[in-house]
């Protein structure tokens, strides 16, 4: 996915973030804003900007994280260098959706403004300061100093952001200079000692930046950062940052101009079902008890669960494909009402392909169904499929906090197709395979609410449309679709057919649960 300068960087590396490979375009983009932070702090302005100009111009969708919108607004604030971009956005001109706040400049200070003047920038500070006025004291300071980097309790714990914010009111310039060069300069060291240790996760880096440095509540760091300090301190060579910018201007350009990019596009099912199983054998090996996306282990198979190396079932035969086809084709009462006309049904080829690499996949025999990741043959069925109906209701993902109240998503079309259930996931879920032409039916609606729309709307269909599938013209060349739904997910994924969801979400979710085990045992 990414290559990183070769020099560690004190800086979270593309590599470590799994946010371009969401669905929710502002993962991304709120990544970004992050990262930009970030160099700021390290005092690289230009680039820090490249990265959020980059952004604005591959879709007008940069969205804040609320712990960057406030530091980016102060640091423009201070520097007198508002982005020329921002300041000739507002909701006329430029479509400002994907995002809780208004990106236009008066909107942006508006938003801070009240942020710096209320009660919201005092919520990190610690709970007996939190309520006097402004006007700190020496003690105060002390209070804040010998609070630094305690963790852990809101209450008591005190950000080094804070701590400089105290110095400063206080007059003690250099107290706040010196906290910049041993505890900031700190912070940011820890991260480039962390750069090549792949057990490291990118939200606890995240958490652990925003915790102990509180920039997005703090009034007066950006003053005791000029020149650069940072970066100086820890010899951050400029070619190094560019290389770094140029990498993440890569990956949110091709994040918001061609959707969640697939790591494996390259592999074939069998290659795609070994990684999936290479991921899971490696996991259980070292967390034999856990796994979100296999089964539960009884207790006799948690004993000798650890040396199993596959998790593969016997291929099915040519023989026993014929007979799901079969199976599929005459259905019972339930599958005739949602339209099943007996024909016979010929499984895709990439579906067939999983089967005669492995006939299922899940743990034990025992298992019941609701706890496989998929089924065997001999078990996939039509049951399930009202199921559909009511988890299946926008074509469009409906995650996005749109910024105007009317705003319509487009209806799945009557779902009478011909559908069947191949999986759970391996957590009380549903795997649907979809059949022809239910795909093009999608299209038809969407291009039916396109050509009704008016501009803005347009173009939130057509970001919507890229996050959901890479753009509305790659579902217009499917044919059939893959639909996963949890009890715990907040909406389904619809994936272009069997292979698309094995590379964006079967091989994906394996790969994270041995990532899981591996930072859990410490390898």
């Amino acid at each position: 996915m990414s290559t990183s300068p070769p020099s560690p960087l004190p800086l979270i590396p593309w590599s470590k973030n799994p946010n371009f490979q969401t669905c929710d375009s502002l993962d991304a983009t709120q990544a970004i804003t992050l990262a930009a932070v970030d160099i700021l702090v390290l005092g690289f302005p230009k680039q820090a900007n490249k990265l959020l100009r980059t952004t604005w111009e591959s879709g007008h969708i940069l969205a804040f994280a609320p712990t960057a919108i406030f530091p980016l607004h102060r640091f423009w604030e201070v520097t007198n260098s508002f982005p020329h971009y921002l300041e000739w956005a507002d909701e006329e001109s430029v479509p400002e959706f994907f995002t809780g706040y208004n990106l236009s400049k008066e909107g942006g200070r508006q938003a801070w403004e009240k942020f710096r003047d209320g009660k919201e920038g005092r919520a990190w500070w610690p709970a007996n300061l939190r309520n006097q006025s402004s006007e700190f004291g020496n003690e105060d300071l002390q209070y804040a100093l010998e609070r630094l980097g305690t963790g852990g309790e809101k209450e008591k714990h005190c950000t080094v952001g804070f701590a400089i914010d105290v110095a400063i009111e206080v007059g003690d310039v250099e107290k706040a200079r010196d906290l910049v060069e041993k505890h900031v300069t700190g912070v940011y060291k820890r991260l480039r000692d962390l750069w090549d240790d792949e057990t490291v996760d990118y939200e606890e880096l995240r958490k652990e930046l925003d915790e102990r440095l509180g920039f997005d509540h703090a009034l007066h760091v950006w003053s005791c950062l000029e020149g650069g300090v940072v970066g100086r301190l820890l010899d951050v060579q400029e070619k190094s940052v560019e290389a770094y910018v140029e990498e993440g201007c890569r990956l949110i350009r091709d994040r918001l101009t061609a959707g969640v990019q697939s790591l494996y596009t390259d592999k074939s099912v069998p290659e795609l079902v070994k990684m999936m199983d290479e991921s899971f054998v490696k996991a259980r090996k070292l967390d034999p008890e856990g796994g979100r996306f296999m089964a539960a282990i009884g207790d006799d198979e948690r004993k000798d669960v650890a040396q199993r190396t596959t998790f593969f079932r016997p291929p099915a035969t040519d023989e026993q494909i014929q007979k799901l086809e079969e199976k599929l084709a005459h259905p019972d009462d339930k599958g005739e009402e949602i339209g099943n006309t007996g024909q016979p049904v010929r499984l895709p080829d990439d579906y067939k392909d999983f089967l005669h690499t492995t006939n299922g996949y899940y743990i034990s025999d025992a298992d019941p169904n609701e706890l496989k990741v998929f089924f065997e043959s001999s078990a996939v069925s039509r049951d399930f499929s009202d199921v559909l109906p009511d988890i299946l209701t926008f074509i469009l993902p409906s995650f996005h906090n749109l910024p105007f109240e009317d705003f319509e998503f487009i209806d799945m079309p009557d779902l009478n197709a011909k559908r069947f259930h191949i999986g759970a996931g391996g957590d009380e879920g549903y795997i649907f395979l979809i059949e022809p032409p239910f795909a093009q039916q999608v299209v038809e609606r969407f291009d039916a609410a396109y050509a009704k729309a008016d501009q803005r709307r347009r173009y939130v269909y057509d970001k919507l449309a890229v996050d959901a599938f890479g753009g509305i013209e790659k579902l217009r060349r499917a044919e059939w679709l893959c639909v996963h739904w949890s009890e715990w997910s907040p909406q389904p994924e619809i994936c272009l057919g069997f292979k698309d969801f094995m590379e964006r979400w079967a091989v994906p979710a394996a790969v994270e649960e041995l990532r899981d085990a591996e930072a859990k045992h410490g390898k």
